[in-house]
């Protein structure tokens, strides 16, 4: 499967050899540091931790655990209708160890094998704040390693836009989140607006006329983003659990 650079539609979508190559492919990695200073000297440790994209089968793994231990923490059977907010607490901050534990490994070891030994030492040993720290770095990657597309260039649009006109399939909008295909959609509003008050006609050169309208259409695209500034890569894309279970960020207790 082919990709234009940057965040373009895909070049091509040919599925025959797709399964022979995803189970081949090296899952993404990438070295991150420990988040916690030197006791004494207040110090940055040097040391590293390989972060790597889990699968489905892995985050269901984690979702599971995540239950196990928060109904075994509680030791009470939650009834119909009870709202048990300690349940929920609970399970929230287990699932962030369980996708910490599962996510990072020891990068300077042969295999790479898991950086914690266990959920239960790794709830012993890191604080609260390495827990979200950590967790926030894998969120962050697997939303620059993963497919869905969050920002584009004007290049990048137009090269959507070209794709859907030639008749092609809208299977690749997919790839686009939510905040991409607005930004698609303000963008061919843009181009629509300077077709219908520009007195050139497709195909033909850009007149003057026209070039004073791109250079309009720019300055609105441009005042649209100072008004609506777009939020960080991780706020934009779908986490790695659903809205309803995604961990909040853990704070210290007071």
């Amino acid at each position: 499967m082919q990709q234009m650079p940057g965040a373009g539609p895909p070049a091509n979508v040919e599925p025959a050899d797709l399964w022979a190559k995803l189970t081949t492919l090296p899952r993404p990695t990438q070295d991150v540091p420990f988040p916690r200073r030197h006791p004494v000297t207040k110090e940055w440790m040097q040391d590293k931790l390989s972060v790597q994209v889990l699968t489905e089968a892995e985050l269901m793994s984690a979702r599971a655990a995540a239950d196990i231990y928060a109904k075994d923490l509680l030791k009470d059977v939650q009834r119909s209708g009870d709202a048990n907010l300690g349940y929920q607490d609970i399970y929230r901050n287990a699932l962030v160890v369980e996708v910490i534990v599962r996510a990072y490994r020891s990068p300077n070891m042969p295999g790479k094998p898991p950086a914690f030994p266990s959920s239960q030492q790794a709830r012993k040993f890191l604080t609260a704040d390495e827990f979200a720290v950590l967790f926030q770095a894998y969120c962050t990657f697997q939303a620059e390693s993963g497919p869905i597309l969050s920002s584009m260039t004007p290049e990048e649009m137009n090269a959507w836009l070209d794709r859907l006109a030639e008749g092609a399939s809208s299977v690749p909008l997919a790839a686009l989140s939510s905040d991409a295909k607005n930004q698609l959609l303000l963008h061919s509003a843009l181009l629509l607006r300077k077709s219908r008050t520009g007195n050139g006609s497709p195909g033909s050169p850009p007149s003057e006329s026209s070039t004073e309208t791109t250079s309009e259409t720019t300055e609105a695209a441009n005042e649209t983003d100072s008004v609506s500034p777009r939020p960080a890569l991780s706020s934009r894309v779908k986490s790695l659990v659903d809205d309803a279970e995604r961990p909040p960020p853990l704070t210290r207790d007071e």
